[in-house]
């Protein structure tokens, strides 16, 4: 799959929900405490593959070393926007942030080369599963949510899928490995679940969710499904021999890549238009994602 850097600008204002998705609030607040974590992590990510791109023999993958440092680039620029927005309605959020920066920045200074791109390889398998769970079952997650949030996780969500192996296969030309591999993958997912939950629980206890019996039911259903969908497949990360390409894509986002190629504005997008990506690349010939290694 060729690597496209996409200037595509999304119009999150003012009065952009923080909730933007209505119906799950809980996961709304989840997905942006993620995403808090993106104008730091990206442009570490863009420093590492930068440092890399030397010590790369194969032209092709040099070249897609260099698209996903563009699709980063941009990615980081778009998700700044956003925690601006979010930062002005939560105080604290800001604190968290610098916080993340800082512990980044020091990475950058104490980790070796090949810890940095093992811990941005496993990142990278953590953000494309996400996508897969995401899409799999936007159904519940995206129902009336916020057209220009969604379009703008749509975007990302495209791209993640289009550069879903270049950061591994960088680690496998600098320095490869399964232990370290594997530490790299562990690390990311463990420091990005302390991240989410210290910034999660500064949205849920800011709208008064922490304490509602409600919330609380929603959120034991958001645990679950993340322990039995995307837990087994994020797990194929740590078989000896795994990688990226043995996953078959989203179709949605396959079609939103078509529908992109073909000059529709996607600036805006609903879940009607996810589900009729979904049929057209179905239609062409593409399959929903497999839970287990080829």
């Amino acid at each position: 799959m060729s690597i496209e850097s996409r200037d595509v600008r999304f119009d999150l204002r003012d009065n952009t929900p923080s909730q933007w998705s209505p119906h799950a609030p809980e996961l709304s607040h989840l997905t942006t405490a993620f995403m808090a974590a993106l104008p730091y992590l990206e442009p570490y990510f863009i420093h590492n593959l930068r440092e890399a791109l030397p010590l790369l023999q194969d032209p092709e993958l040099q070249h897609a070393a260099k698209s996903f440092i563009q699709q980063e680039a941009r990615h980081a620029q778009q998700h700044r926007s956003w925690n601006q927005l979010i930062a002005q309605r939560y105080p604290g959020f800001h604190t968290l942030e610098r916080a993340l920066k800082t512990r980044l920045t020091r990475s950058k200074h104490e980790h070796p080369l090949p810890y940095r791109l093992a811990y941005t390889a496993g990142y990278e398998a953590l953000t494309y599963q996400l996508v897969c769970f995401a899409m799999r079952g936007r159904g519940r997650w995206f129902h009336e949510a916020d057209p220009n949030v969604l379009a703008m996780l749509a975007w990302h969500a495209a791209e993640e899928v289009e550069h879903k192996s270049v950061a591994l296969d960088v680690f496998n030309a600098v320095h490869g490995g399964y232990a370290l591999r594997s530490w790299g993958f562990v690390m990311a997912v463990w420091e990005s679940i302390r991240d989410i939950y210290t910034m999660f629980h500064l949205l849920l206890r800011a709208d008064g969710l922490s304490d509602d019996p409600a919330s609380r039911k929603r959120l034991l259903s958001i645990r679950i499904a993340l322990l039995t969908e995307l837990l087994p497949p994020l797990a194929l990360y740590l078989v000896p021999g795994y990688h990226p390409e043995q996953h078959t894509d989203p179709a949605v986002m396959l079609g939103w890549l078509e529908r992109y190629r073909a000059g529709e504005d996607l600036h805006t997008i609903d879940l009607t238009q996810l589900d009729a990506m979904e049929r057209q690349a179905n239609e062409q010939g593409h399959s929903q994602p497999r839970l287990s290694v080829a």
